[in-house]
């Protein structure tokens, strides 16, 4: 009985190592654990990386977060409307001529 047991045992514990394996890993060590993937998607698309949701939820992918919460037509509102501030005030700032004084011919 002492056999079976034991047999048991590494099964359960072989089972559990092979489901644990399964389970997604943030590939990158920058994503902080203690920010859920909805606040992740806001700041990426104030960030200005980002031109669309679909950006947005391949980020997401790509720094391990699930993006199965990120739906919904307010959210995408929110989130382009984030988006289009954000990329505006990147592109203002892109368009500005520098303060080095010299001008082009």
């Amino acid at each position: 009985m002492s056999r079976s047991l034991h047999s048991l045992w590494l099964m359960l514990k072989t089972t559990r190592r092979s489901d644990e394996s399964r389970i997604p890993k943030p590939r990158s060590t920058a994503v902080d654990s203690r920010i859920s993937q909805l606040e992740r998607a806001f700041e990426l698309a104030s960030s200005g990386r980002c031109a669309s949701v679909a950006d947005i939820k391949r980020k997401l992918r790509e720094e391990g977060y699930m993006d199965d919460q990120v739906e919904g037509p307010s959210l995408f509102s929110q989130l382009n409307t984030l988006m289009k501030k954000s990329n505006g005030h990147a592109s203002r700032n892109a368009a500005r001529p520098s303060s080095s004084g010299s001008s082009a011919a």
